[in-house]
């Protein structure tokens, strides 16, 4: 009776026990359930919904600014009774020049390079920029390898932290941690590697972040300890930081602003095809050489393509020791006009930071952009994690699902740059 009273007493307290047990595993799972998959899908939504203010508001202002070079055509245009009595400026003829060949072609579905007849030899007219895209295919190019190596580099944490767990013994505080890392040091570097490019140049910024992300995930690779890791993602991140705005500053070197825009989707595709590596791959790798060699594996891809960097980037197109001649003449020409610099032409101003967060338009981006990628790197960096402790699957296991997402953004982009 005394043991049936014990045993009977026990019960309550060991089933106490159990349910502390499961209760202290729980909210990681469930966390990563519903933040994981609610709240970016709701973030989603919202950005989707906010990024339809953007084109609205870009098409409004399209249309002021085209009813203000109406307004400036109607004042520079000289009536046939007074040509004879005055004769306009070389500089409100070239700027009403202007003027009128950018109207003419502003109803149009594809941007076109409207040609300055004033300063363009007749050679250079007849020359069709598709005919001239080498070298800027070239450097488009390395642009794209520059995104694609970034992107494998930054998300292979995600799928490899499983396999770091379980031999560091990471806790979920700590694994959190070592998610955020790349961040930190990211949002440390990426405003100032603008600033750097302009004293050192593109190319130079380029070549040193990718060399640095290189050794940074090789010493990843070599991590003994959860700090140490922790501190060589920090590092990481700081090192590719200048990476997007830099590459943004050494395309507008190279390309004529009818061409960034399909550019611009390209290089996003090189993000694309760098989670297509990274999300399904890492995992399979993990099981086979390990998360160490892994990491190493992303360090020797990096390094490889610092060396293609090295050999094949051009800070313009005036230092390029491949680019033809015409394509030469060409861009300087193309680039001239939009700069503003040739004769006749206004110059652009350049917006201050307080008029430029002033523009609802950049708000609208912003939000946009915030709510995108806050939903895309939660699922990519805590995925592997919610598959393996949730659903009991382990990364190598969940390949397919982890190459879904990435490979319709693709399709996507490729549709998108096809109809571009």
């Amino acid at each position: 009776m005394r043991s049936l009273s014990q045993e009977t007493a026990s019960t309550p307290t060991r089933s106490a026990a159990s349910h502390v047990r499961r209760s202290s595993t729980r909210p990681l799972s469930v966390r990563l359930g519903l933040q994981g998959f609610l709240c970016p899908l709701l973030l989603l939504v919202f950005s989707q919904l906010v990024g339809c203010v953007s084109p609205l508001l870009a098409a409004e202002r399209a249309v002021h600014l085209e009813r203000v070079k109406r307004e400036e055509l109607r004042h520079l245009r000289v009536e046939p009774q007074d040509q004879a009595k005055s004769s306009p400026s070389p500089l409100s003829m070239d700027l009403a020049l202007d003027i009128e060949a950018a109207l003419s072609t502003s109803g149009s579905n594809e941007p076109e390079l409207v040609a300055d007849r004033r300063n363009i030899p007749a050679t250079s007219q007849k020359l069709a920029p598709s005919k001239l895209s080498s070298a800027r295919n070239v450097q488009l190019g390395l642009l794209f390898g520059s995104r694609f190596t970034q992107s494998v580099t930054r998300m292979a944490i995600g799928p490899l932290l499983v396999s770091i767990a379980e031999e560091m013994g990471c806790e979920p505080h700590e694994r959190g941690a070592l998610l955020s890392a790349y961040s930190l040091g990211y949002l440390l570097t990426q405003i100032g590697g603008g600033k750097l490019a302009e004293s050192l140049g593109s190319d130079r910024v380029l070549l040193l972040s990718t060399v640095a992300g290189a050794i940074c995930t090789a010493l990843s690779g070599n991590a003994r300890s959860v700090r140490a890791l922790w501190w060589a993602q920090v590092l990481l991140g700081a090192s590719q930081g200048p990476l997007f705005p830099v590459s943004m500053a050494h395309l507008s070197k190279w390309l004529p602003p009818e061409e960034r825009s399909s550019a611009s989707t390209a290089l996003d595709t090189g993000i694309t095809a760098g989670s297509l590596v990274a999300l399904p791959c890492s995992g399979a790798l993990a099981s086979l050489l390990g998360w160490r060699s892994t990491f190493k594996l992303y360090a020797a891809l990096s390094a490889a393509f610092a060396v293609a960097w090295a050999l094949l980037a051009a800070p313009s197109p005036n230092k390029c020791a491949y680019i033809s001649e015409a394509e030469r003449a060409y861009l300087a020409q193309a680039l001239t006009q939009h700069t503003g610099t040739s004769k006749g032409k206004l110059p652009l101003k350049r917006l201050s930071i307080s008029k430029m967060l002033s523009l609802p338009a950049i708000w609208a981006i912003f939000c946009s952009h915030m709510a995108f990628n806050f939903g895309v790197y939660f699922l990519t960096s805590w995925g592997p994690t919610y598959y393996k402790d949730s659903l009991g699957v382990r990364p190598e296991d969940a390949s397919f699902a982890f190459f879904l997402p990435p490979a319709l953004n693709f399709a996507t982009k490729v549709r998108q740059r096809t109809c571009a």
